[in-house]
């Protein structure tokens, strides 16, 4: 039960994730529902903060969960090479940079948004290959009998 338990964790931030690089929130709002602007801006309908909010406060808690139970097998398999720890590393570093390149002055001029997307895009790629590269790993996971 517990595999489950964190698999569906799993696949819900990872649906949150692939949502947020859609850019699903314009669906109902102009700004992004990660940004404390938001929630300050009395423009925006206290409706749409709410929509906002449950997901993203539903995502942090499930993320925090998963960092917490995971991170030392994260590390440990990433002292061994694991494709799928090694791909996950990747992530981080290409999410964090891509939210630095976000911030910075880059984002103003083409070529430094050209890099920010770009980085974007290897970091979705560095999700797909882990969640490729741990399915052995998942279906060794043992089954109920239900």
């Amino acid at each position: 039960f517990k595999y489950k338990f964190y698999l569906s964790l799993l696949a819900y931030v990872v649906l949150i994730y692939i949502l947020r690089e859609a850019d699903f929130h314009r669906l109902f709002t102009d700004e992004h529902i990660t940004r404390g602007k938001f929630y300050t801006d009395p423009n925006i309908s206290l409706h749409q903060k709410i929509l906002g909010g449950i997901p993203l406060a539903f995502f942090t808690i499930t993320f925090i969960i998963l960092v917490t139970r995971f991170t030392k097998l994260i590390l440990s398999q990433l002292r061994q090479a694991t494709p799928w720890a090694v791909a996950v590393f990747l992530w981080g570093v290409t999410f964090f940079l891509s939210q630095l390149a976000d911030k910075s002055h880059l984002n103003n001029i083409y070529y430094g948004r050209v890099i920010e997307e770009m980085l974007e895009l290897g970091a979705a790629g560095f999700v797909l290959l882990a969640i490729i590269t741990s399915i052995p790993l998942i279906e060794k996971l043992p089954r109920s009998k239900n």
